[in-house]
Parts: structure tokens; C-alpha cells; sequence
């Protein structure tokens, strides 16, 4: 199951990124960070700093994230692909978001555990999938 979960999410994302870099409603975003809550599944609740790489009509984002267990503990890299609301329903349905910073994501990661290669596990055992949400994004 497992392994599955991982060759569907790494499909997603290298979709999404594909069709990103042909299409001309891909942006690259200026420098952004947030904090996101990841739950990585076998893992539990992981948390950590994200990165938006850029949006796809500004609805379906491209993200790098560091997360790890406990906070001063990162051991987790990887990219996700998330949706983000305010865009979701302002395009759909004509809703004016007026919020500012408090800008909620959710979204679908995979990535590698760095701790379990330096334990000696393969990379493949090493590969994790995480659902992930953040609610506040600076942007700089």
C-alpha cells in the first residue's frame, strides 16, 4: 500500500509539473515561506517550514517542504502539490478573499527520510507520502 501511495503521488506531481512548464499560466512564485503541518502516513503528525515553487492558474501550487517529528528535529525533503482555497473560491465562485496572510492550502507531498537512509534502509523504504495543510503564508 504503501508503495503505491508513493508512485501515485510522485506521478501527480511530476504531472502537474509537466504540464505547468508548457502551459503559460505557470508562475514562479517570488520568495515565500510558511509553516505547514504534515500527516505523514505511518509517521503521525510532522511539522515544519514549506517553500511555494510556483502556481498553476494560480489555483493548484508547486511546493518544496522541510518537516520533521519534533520541531528542532527536521529529517524529511520533499515536494508536494496543493490547492489553495482563497484562489479555489474566488475563481469558482466569485468570492472576494479579503484575508490577507491567512491563505489555507492543503495538499499531497512525497519526499525521502533522511534519518531512515543514514539507519541503513533503502531509499525506497525511505520514501514517505504526507497530506499537508498551512494557514498562514509571509510572503517577502
Amino acid at each position: 500500500m504503501k508503495k503505491m501511495l508513493c508512485v501515485l503521488a510522485l506521478l501527480t506531481i511530476i504531472f502537474v509539473g509537466r504540464v505547468a512548464a508548457e502551459n503559460s499560466s505557470f508562475t514562479a512564485k517570488d520568495f515565500n515561506l510558511s509553516g505547514d503541518i504534515h500527516y505523514v502516513f505511518n509517521n503521525g503528525l510532522n511539522y515544519g517550514a514549506g517553500y511555494a515553487i510556483g502556481d498553476f492558474n494560480e489555483i493548484l501550487g508547486l511546493r518544496a517542504s522541510l518537516v520533521g517529528k519534533e520541531i528542532d528535529v527536521i529529517s524529511k525533503a520533499g515536494v508536494g502539490v496543493d490547492v489553495k482555497i482563497s484562489k479555489l473560491l474566488e475563481k469558482t465562485f466569485g468570492f472576494d478573499w479579503k484575508l490577507g496572510a491567512f491563505n489555507p492550502t492543503f495538499g499531497l507531498a512525497t519526499g525521502t527520510d533522511f534519518l531512515k537512509l543514514v539507519d541503513g534502509e533503502s531509499l525506497w523504504d525511505s520514501l514517505y507520502v504526507s497530506l499537508y495543510v498551512n494557514i498562514f503564508r509571509l510572503e517577502f
